[in-house]
């Protein structure tokens, strides 16, 4: 055994001595090679690496300053490698040893210094040295830990640390500082500049792109390398201080995206589109995501529900609880090849937001405060009539036997119903007006002169305060940010009150040079009061939206008459009738409220691992949690609640659709149900979300002219929502809250099929695999190919259906980088840009498998009413994605150094496999069911223009000027719309139209005996009567579509020294909007009515100079029998405006103070500034008489935009 080892040893070592001679045999025949080498002024360091280049021979340098500190020029032809190293070693006390298959570089003492400055064709060049160091900021003073610096011509340099301070020793005086930093402009500076001592190097922000890095949530992509349709925003850009949600402030900011305002109640959300709708019934709204995790919908509410005014909006916002001062940017990500790793998610756009970070530094203090208020609206800018003017046509209306006494059994009266209220007798036999003309007089004259200001009553100007404290601070190591935010609104109305905090705290670690790690908590607590508020539903019998017991302060001050009085005589609350019961709508909304908590709690945390030099692992996960109560609190008190005991009379009780209607006794009278107490509805909303992300990158850089970036991962997510709810009846709130029930109605609620409490779950399973490759060469040409593989528990069972493969393609040319670009001095940069690709979404249909309800059967006596299940939707194992195939061509440009930039895209796209409903033969028990199967074609044209104008010391002006134009048609769609369906105001959906398109009844003029108006029919007949649920459109007039086809901004920034203008205008052009509904075929003496009605059919022959229909008398109204020609002019082509507008969005002026003085109070700087919001209107269709171009005005909980003015300070320490 012992023999054996001494054998092995003893070739062990004979092996290793001849791969050692074999080594040195080969590297002795590599200096022994001739080579041919030219250089000029080059470091000696440098020549060497490129003799080795040549001879194939590698160095190994131990340390020694000559190599770095001297440059050297060399001229050798056919010259061995070993006697050129002599040459050049020689005269610095270096020589060389080759030690296995290196060849070491150390100082030789024995060497002498040569004294000749040229050895043959060797020419040695000694510099005089400077030790360098200094610290880097940007403009903001701001330490930029990261910096490359690197000595020109040379791969020597280092990186400043977390204070931004960097230090080189011994750096030949001749020698140019190289300064690189992602976003900021390369700075050369000499090192000679550095003998005076330390400096600090200022790196500006770079002009020769608008946006450097785009941020897809998944990646970091630097423009030059990036081929897709994007665009980027600063987050300090385009924030609007006193402007709490953020996607408003998008508004006009990016060609293509277009923000419709259709409610500015806190928590709503606007309509956003990115490149027009790509659905047809469909949310088409965009992905929101916020620090690369999606956020999901609390409740989901398609773009169409927005503008409903339902409780339900008010949860509409996905980012209503962020704080505007924590968003560092903003990436808006609009074709496929942009959002193609978002996947079967991305076929509306994405928005990604940025959140800010800690820097590393000393702490930095930043608090922000703003001070708004809202103005009232004014009747100025409105067309209704006066009080003066409304009696004379409540005159009419009595002339013609509309007001008279029987109005008293009616539900809704006002000033004439008190009138004849108080021509009865009271108690003690007393007449409070006499039955004589002076009286009747006198008492009508009050109300004529009242004038009314609900909108003074109703409204106030609010005051809304915001405060933002943040603290930045970290070393190269650890980062921290964390911030607070309290925001609050006393209330723009009297039924509207919000309250917000928010917290964000993000930590950043280095905890290797190959391991780093973040965390970060993000939290908002919201309390909101708003007025109380029914689900609408719609009439298309009588052609009209109905909305029970609804008090929105906007709406009733437009549509209440300015006769009547909020205050009686004696300065009490004066009460006339709605809904059979009295009521005051100040006592209303005292009594009547929705109060909504909300708590939104997100914890995540991020992990990147450098496996190797070119390989990083990187993790994302996030859990969320929300909760949010809606309390609708009806007492006692209310007018809703007093409704449910109205029974003055027996005509009245009879009338009462509120009173019970006892099947088992239908020969007896109503009664009352809700004998005392009111109501506590309250429904609650539950998110618990999980999204976890693994991702492997590759990134590598071949030859120094070829790029290679790859991304591999997979995602899994999961979202558990709960809805629950519950009515309470009988709740007594003036009586500690004890309940008094009368089981009766709930015997009402069971059989009129009203679900008085219920609970739901949804589940939403998501998995996804994916992986996207970059190639650059050269930093000219770059090609892009990304591929999704998506699956969902919400589709179909089969596999083609639940799982689908999303892609794209793109590539982009460098043009700025060729060199026949590089003698065009004006241009900065030039990019060609283009790509293609396949996107989907989920889609609004939910049958994938079969759905069965419970319901109550109709039956007339309860003992006979049933539980069954009804069939509701026939299993869909087909039911799969809505898919969309996008095209995307695009330039962008910059000239005379950021004087001029312009991005221009250009695109088609294609949906298809569209959830619609078809008509089916009836098999299984279905009539109509939603499949994928529509289709739909759009395209559009984006162009951005902007640019540094004038930049000067003291002098700047900025500008830019967005334009967005998208036009969509249907071109495959067999569902079958209703006429109430077309002629709404939200528009509706038909083959060979746009999605939401306006049509009409046609017009065809007043009747010469009556002034009642007549249209076309269904029939295509002339008729004042219109069956609004035919489903024959033929005859409808197309009108146009309700989005805007067009929509942009522009802006102008206007800087001296510390003092900055900001005037900003936003447009849209192209749309069609519907007139509020103002005709009725009978009017009580509550309505206001336009000015429009003095224009209004009188007498035979007017029907010739006017389109105003008449008022009916009520013999009239009788012949109607049934039909509803006044609420069919309200959708007839009389009715219908232009959407244009241009809007003067803000105006805003801020001073910086003064470094000087802010520095003696202790702060790094101080800035104030004053702010319009919506202060004009300057252009509308005039027909619109003040009526909002973006407001729909369904009541509810829904508000129009204000005007409103800001005052701001931003204070850091």
């Amino acid at each position: 055994m012992f023999r054996k080892k001494k054998l092995f040893t003893y070739c062990l070592l004979l092996l290793l001595a001849a791969t050692k001679t074999y080594a040195r045999n080969g590297l002795q025949d590599a200096l022994d090679k001739k080579i041919t080498i030219e250089l000029k002024n080059v470091i000696l360091k440098d020549a060497l690496e490129k003799i080795g280049n040549l001879a194939e021979v590698s160095f190994v340098f131990v340390s020694n300053e000559a190599l770095d500190v001297n440059k050297v020029s060399v001229d050798a032809h056919n010259e061995k490698v070993g006697d050129l190293l002599d040459k050049l070693l020689t005269p610095y006390s270096l020589s060389y040893s080759v030690m296995y298959d290196r060849v070491v570089i150390k100082h030789d003492n024995s060497k002498k210094p040569a004294s000749l400055a040229v050895t043959g064709k060797l020419m040695r060049i000694t510099l005089p040295v400077t030790d360098v160091k200094g610290v880097v900021t940007n403009e903001k003073k701001e330490f930029l830990p990261g910096v490359s610096i690197m000595i020109k011509g040379t791969s020597r340099g280092v990186t400043t640390n977390e204070k931004g301070v960097f230090e080189l020793k011994k750096v030949a005086n001749d020698a140019i500082l190289v300064f690189n930093y992602t976003g900021y402009k390369t700075e050369e500076i000499s090192v000679a500049s550095f003998k005076s001592g330390a400096l600090t190097i200022v790196l500006k922000e770079k002009p020769t792109r608008l946006q450097e890095v785009v941020v897809t949530g998944f990646q970091s992509i630097d423009k030059t390398k990036f081929s897709g349709a994007a665009t980027r925003l600063k987050g300090e850009d385009v924030k609007i201080d006193g402007l709490t949600d953020v996607s408003r402030m998008l508004e006009g900011r990016v060609a293509g995206v277009a923000i419709q305002n259709v409610s500015g109640t806190f928590g709503s959300a606007p309509k956003v589109r990115i490149r027009g709708a790509t659905s047809i019934n469909g949310d088409n709204k965009p992905l929101w995501v916020v620090d690369g995790v999606v956020l999901e919908d609390v409740v989901n509410i398609s773009n169409d529900q927005l503008s409903s005014g339902d409780p339900t909006t008010l949860l509409g916002s996905a980012v209503a609880g962020l704080n505007s001062n924590d968003i560092e940017s903003f990436d808006i990500l609009k074709d496929a090849a942009a959002a193609a790793l978002y996947g079967a998610r991305a076929m509306n756009g994405v928005v990604v937001i940025t959140t800010k970070k800690g820097r590393a530094g000393k702490p930095v203090i930043n608090y922000s405060g703003n001070f708004s208020t809202q103005l009232k609206p004014n009747y100025n800018n409105f067309n209704i009539m006066n009080s003066g003017q409304q009696m004379s046509v409540l005159a009419e209306l009595e002339r013609k036997g509309i007001l008279n006494s029987d109005i008293l059994s009616q539900g809704d009266i006002g000033v004439f119903g008190k009138l004849y209220e108080k021509l009865d007798a009271d108690n003690n036999g007393n007449f409070p007006v006499e039955n004589d003309p002076e009286h009747r007089k006198a008492f009508l004259l009050r109300y004529a002169k009242a004038n009314t200001d609900w909108f003074g009553l109703l409204f106030r100007n609010n005051f809304v305060q915001e405060h933002s404290l943040s603290i930045s601070s970290g070393t190269d190591k650890a980062q921290s940010y964390f911030s607070t935010s309290f925001y609050s609104d006393n209330g723009w109305t009297l039924a509207d009150k919000v309250t917000r905090y928010t917290l964000n705290y993000r930590n950043n670690y280095k905890l290797s040079d190959r391991l780093s790690a973040g965390f970060s908590t993000l939290a908002s607590v919201r309390r909101q009061k708003a007025p109380g508020a029914l689900t609408r539903s719609s009439n298309p019998v009588e052609g009209q939206y109905d909305r029970d017991f609804d008090i929105n302060p906007f709406s009733y001050s437009l549509n209440t008459s300015r006769t009547l009085t909020a205050y009686d005589e004696n300065g009490k609350l004066e009460y006339f009738r709605r809904n059979y019961a009295p009521f005051n709508i100040i006592n209303e909304l005292e009594n009547n409220y929705l109060d909504l908590n909300m708590m939104d709690l997100r914890l995540q945390g991020d992990l990147s691992w450098k496996l190797t030099k070119n390989i990083r692992y990187e993790f994302t996960g996030a859990i969320r949690y929300v909760k949010s109560s809606r309390e609708h609190q009806i007492t006692e008190n209310a007018n809703m609640a007093n409704a449910y005991r109205a029974a003055g009379n027996a005509t009245i009780a009879e009338r009462n659709k509120f009173l019970y209607r006892d099947p088992d006794n239908p020969d007896a009278l109503p009664v009352i149900v809700l004998p005392a107490g009111g109501f506590y509805n309250r429904t609650e909303d539950q998110l618990l979300n999980y999204d976890f992300r693994n991702g492997i990158n590759y990134s590598d850089t071949f030859a120094q002219k070829h790029n290679l970036n790859i991304l591999v991962g997979q995602q899994v997510k999961y979202a558990d929502r709960q809805n629950a709810s519950n009515t309470g009846y009988g709740y007594q709130y003036d009586n500690g809250g004890a309940t008094f029930t009368d089981y009766r109605i709930l015997k009402q609620t069971i059989e009129s099929n009203f679900p008085y409490f219920g609970m739901g779950r949804d589940y939403d399973r998501f998995a996804a695999f994916y992986a996207t490759g970059t190639y650059a060469y050269n930093n000219k040409y770059n090609f892009t190919a990304t591929g999704r593989y998506d699956g969902s528990n919400r589709l179909g069972q089969s596999r083609k259906a639940r799982w689908l493969p999303t892609w794209s393609v793109a590539g982009s040319w460098n043009i700025d980088r060729e060199a026949f670009a590089a003698s065009i001095r004006q241009l900065d940069y030039l990019t060609l840009r283009a790509s293609y690709g396949l996107t989907a979404s989920m889609g609004p249909a939910t049958n994938s498998n079969i759905v069965y309800q419970t319901v109550n059967t109709n039956r007339p006596h309860l003992t006979e009413v049933e539980s069954v299940i009804r069939l509701s939707h026939l299993q869909n194992d087909d039911l799969t994605w809505e898919k969309l195939y996008t095209t995307n061509i695009g330039i962008d440009g910059g000239f005379f150094n950021n004087r001029l930039n312009f991005s221009i895209d250009a695109y088609t796209r294609k949906s298809f496999d569209l959830i619609s409903r078809i008509k089916t033969s009836g098999i299984g028990g279905e009539m109509f069911k939603a499949a994928n199967y529509a289709d739909m074609d759009s395209k559009g044209l984006e162009v951005m223009i902007g640019g540094d104008i004038i930049r000067t010391k003291d002098w700047n002006w900025k500008s830019s000027a967005t334009f967005g134009y998208s036009t969509n048609k249907i071109t495959n769609a067999k569902n079958i719309p209703g006429i109430f369906d077309l002629v709404v105001a939200e528009g509706g959906n038909t083959e060979g139209y746009p999605v939401h398109s306006l049509f009409s009844l046609r017009y065809t003029g007043l009747d010469p005996k009556s002034g009642a108006p007549s249209f076309i029919n269904q029939n295509g007949v002339k008729s004042a009567d219109v069956d609004l649920q035919s489903l024959n459109t033929s005859h409808l007039v197309y009108q146009g579509p309700v989005d805007p086809p067009i929509t942009g901004g522009f802006s102008n920034t206007f800087r001296y020294k510390a003092l900055s203008l900001n005037i900003f205008f936003t447009y849209q052009f192209g749309n069609k909007i519907r007139l509020y509904p103002a005709f009725k075929t009978s009017y009580s003496d509550l309505d206001a009515m336009p000015k429009e009605f003095y224009d209004r059919w009188v007498m035979p022959g007017d029907e010739g100079t006017t389109h105003v229909p008449s008022i009916l008398d009520a013999f009239e109204q009788i012949l109607l029998k049934g039909a509803h020609p006044y609420n069919n002019y309200n959708y007839s082509t009389e009715r219908v405006a232009k959407g244009d507008f241009i809007r003067l969005k803000t105006v805003s002026l801020t001073y910086q103070l003064p470094g000087k003085l802010t520095r003696l109070a202790g702060f790094s700087n101080v800035a104030v500034s004053a702010a319009a919001i919506n202060p004009w209107l300057l252009y509308a269709d005039k027909r619109l008489q003040g009526q909002d171009p973006e407001f729909f005005n369904a009541g509810g909980v829904a508000q129009p935009i204000q005007k409103q003015f800001t005052f701001s300070l931003k204070v850091g320490i």
